[in-house]
């Protein structure tokens, strides 16, 4: 089978996974991808885990994979990505942290950007 899906998703636990493309050409870029996906059908499943509800791709998806289209689709909720609001800058946060406690914190992001990464 073959399957089509963002990179990053799946074990690497990444949230708002979308089209990687600069804000102004978002939408543009977002529209070239999925036409050529939809007019070539080289895929068995497009499989787009960890979007956010909101995501500029969601209704462009909907036009090339949507009702009227020959494809199937099922759009279901998904994980909630979990939000911490600081009163402080990250920076302050490292700053005000023991040492050992930073060095851990800064070793696990990099440990989970290397796994999300490829590295």
């Amino acid at each position: 089978m073959r399957r089509l899906a963002f990179l990053g998703e799946g074990r690497a636990g990444a949230d708002y996974l979308d089209v990687l493309a600069r804000p102004e050409v978002m939408r543009e870029s977002a529209e070239a991808i999925f036409e050529y996906l939809a007019r070539e059908g080289s895929f068995d499943v497009l499989e787009l885990e960890g979007m956010a509800e909101d995501s500029p791709s969601l209704p462009i998806i909907a036009r090339h994979f949507g009702a009227g289209t020959s494809f199937k689709q099922r759009i279901a909720p998904s994980d909630v990505c979990p939000l911490l609001e600081l009163e402080v800058s990250w920076e302050e946060v490292l700053k005000r942290s023991k040492r050992a406690t930073n060095y851990k914190r800064r070793y696990n992001y990099s440990a989970s950007w290397r796994v999300s990464s490829g590295a």
